[in-house]
């Protein structure tokens, strides 16, 4: 499945919980941007290993942006952890 065959999917199951006056009310667009990109640098963050310099890399975004995204979408970024080396073992 394409991730935009995905999107549709999660969209239309999401829409069918409301009626047509409650559709209305969701300003659906920034509703779906807001939730989307909050999963999307929260999913590359952890698959990045919360290396915010790889992440911005893989977003394609600058690690000063990306920096200011993870504080407007509050997400928590856990520490970096050290990579151990052949001598730590």
């Amino acid at each position: 499945m394409s991730l935009r065959d995905a999107a549709y999917q999660a969209t239309l199951s999401y829409l069918s919980a409301f009626d047509d006056r409650e559709l209305k009310a969701l300003r659906l667009h920034q509703l779906i941007f807001e939730e989307v990109e909050r999963g999307i640098v929260d999913a590359v963050l952890q698959r990045c290993q919360y290396n915010q310099s790889w992440a911005a890399d893989v977003l394609g975004i600058a690690r000063n942006s990306l920096r200011k995204k993870i504080q407007e979408l509050d997400i928590n970024v856990q520490p970096h952890q050290t990579r151990r080396t052949m001598r730590d073992e």
